[in-house]
């Protein structure tokens, strides 16, 4: 059993709450801006506001909030503004948010930083089913024939190949791979480190990409590489046209997911 010391001196406002509970939580590195986002959206759930939507979100200063009044607030008010939020954005959204708060608040509570839970009976909202449609080998073929950069063409294969999400592949530095062994450790959604696995297209491109290089990220961006083509724009065999040069929104993959899924016929 593990056992906590209790916090005598909790934190006096609630950024300050959540900075210590992203430091010591154990969060990956590469989840902590989410993370950080939806915790900081209940500061203004919390006073009976919404926060900014859209492109107005970013940069915009959360309410001060006393982190006591997490303890001390009326649930009702947080409820209804969550309800609210519900309308405003998607499920899968105010899930999240819902999500990280939840473990934040036991981690509070776990050292004595909370009495009580300050959103107890607000529930998850319903999802819409995923109705993103595989590719079939054909268009993954078609995919991999494209003349691209080998940066691009290695992520594409890494991605189809080791079935991780996109950012544990693109947050692989070279230090983590072990090639002989067609094999990287990526650090997981909860922060702990897993092996995924590669075939021998991944096998073959890395050294052309690597060329020699033993330590930094392994897809570097473009500060590092010299300028080449970028893909703006694919239309795989049987996909639908798109005059706006993106992917239809039923063809797009959903943040953190790999883009590259293959159906079996």
């Amino acid at each position: 059993m593990t056992v906590h010391a209790l916090d005598r001196d909790p934190p006096a406002d609630y950024s300050t709450a959540v900075e210590a509970y992203l430091c010591s939580a154990g969060i990956a590195s590469s989840s902590l801006r989410v993370y950080r986002i939806s915790l900081l959206t209940w500061a203004w759930l919390a006073t009976g506001q919404q926060p900014p939507l859209g492109r107005n979100r970013r940069g915009a200063e959360p309410p001060t909030v006393a982190f006591a009044m997490f303890d001390e607030a009326p649930a009702d008010v947080t409820a209804k503004m969550f309800a609210q939020r519900a309308r405003l954005v998607d499920a899968n959204t105010v899930n999240r948010e819902l999500s990280v708060m939840k473990a934040a608040i036991t981690w509070w509570r776990v050292r004595g930083r909370l009495t009580r839970n300050p959103i107890i009976g607000i529930e998850r909202r319903p999802a819409p089913p995923d109705r993103t449609r595989a590719l079939s080998r054909e268009q993954i073929a078609a995919l991999f024939d494209l003349k691209v950069s080998v940066r691009e063409r290695t992520l594409w294969k890494a991605l189809y190949e080791t079935c991780a999400r996109a950012e544990e592949i693109l947050c692989l530095d070279v230090e983590d791979l072990l090639l002989a062994d067609k094999r990287g450790g990526v650090t997981s959604k909860g922060g702990t480190i897993e092996w995924v696995h590669w075939q021998s297209g991944t096998a073959q491109l890395l050294p052309r990409l690597l060329k020699g290089r033993t330590r930094g990220p392994v897809l570097r961006t473009a500060g590092h590489l010299p300028t080449s083509p970028r893909v703006t724009h694919v239309q795989l065999p049987g996909a639908p046209a798109c005059p706006t040069g993106e992917l239809p929104s039923s063809s797009r993959p959903s943040p953190g997911r790999s883009p590259i899924r293959v159906s079996p016929t």
